[in-house]
């Protein structure tokens, strides 16, 4: 994908500069649409580059073709999101009254309880996206929901519908922000321990998105040096995580 590859050098396994501009793209439109504040998007848009990174950007080989790519890169970034938002704020479930309420109240509370929007917030949004809901009946619905509901008895039928509800197994949750954390902080300290030409290197590339014959040109380099030293830092990063013990960690992704 790189630009004047050395035609005995496998081929290059990093995504292109329009590849990773287009995943840019994706991710700032997904955090927008989900209404991400701006710190929690820069929080999710560096979770999402690490794990790919990771994986050496393997989204890309996995593409088949039956979707444009932004469609395909769309739905891969919400699932991560969906990852990320479990690990920040656990997962989230409607109420019972909510889903007694109908889909409209379900919307309206998980953009409160989970989304931390104010109510009036919360009415703009699904008014704006229900034309068949008034303003009126989501402010009514949205006061409804704002009460704490009253303790009452249940019946063993109720309670077999809350045993019957998915099960997220705390400790399971909590291995796996573990090991996300120690990915984070195995990677960090790898990038560390590059030297600062190189850490400025694998900054430019990857999240400036600079093609390796941009980074050869504005370094007075020979593009096919560039990439070989870009595949050795790559490289080196690698064998940092391999040594943490990260590869046994991500099956529990």
């Amino acid at each position: 994908m790189s630009a004047n590859p050395d035609p005995n050098a496998t081929a290059d396994p990093t995504p292109s500069s329009s590849e990773l501009t287009l995943l840019a793209d994706v991710i700032r439109n997904v955090a927008r649409t989900h209404r991400l504040r701006p710190e929690e998007a820069a929080d999710f848009s560096q979770t999402v580059h690490l794990r790919l990174l990771h994986r050496n950007y393997d989204v890309f080989s996995r593409f088949a073709g039956r979707s444009s790519l932004k469609t395909y890169l769309t739905v891969v970034v919400v699932r991560l999101l969906l990852d990320w938002r479990n690990s920040q704020y656990g997962k989230w479930r409607p109420s019972r009254q909510a889903s007694r309420l109908g889909r409209h109240a379900v919307m309206l509370e998980r953009l409160m309880s989970r989304d931390a929007l104010t109510a009036s917030q919360a009415v703009h949004a699904v008014v704006t996206s229900q034309p068949d809901l008034t303003r009126q009946d989501a402010e009514a619905l949205a006061a409804s929901l704002n009460r704490t509901p009253k303790p009452r008895l249940v019946t063993d039928e109720g309670l077999e519908d809350q045993l019957a509800q998915p099960f997220t197994d705390p400790i399971a949750e909590q291995q796996r922000q573990l090991a996300e954390r120690r990915i984070r902080g195995s990677l960090a300290s790898a990038l560390r321990l590059l030297s600062d030409e190189d850490r400025e290197l694998v900054s430019a590339r990857y999240a400036g998105t600079e093609t390796v014959q941009a980074l050869s040109k504005s370094r007075a380099a020979d593009p096919k040096t560039m990439y070989r030293r870009l595949q050795r830092v790559l490289e080196q990063l690698r064998r940092h995580l391999r040594a943490d013990g990260i590869n046994a960690l991500e099956a529990s992704w």
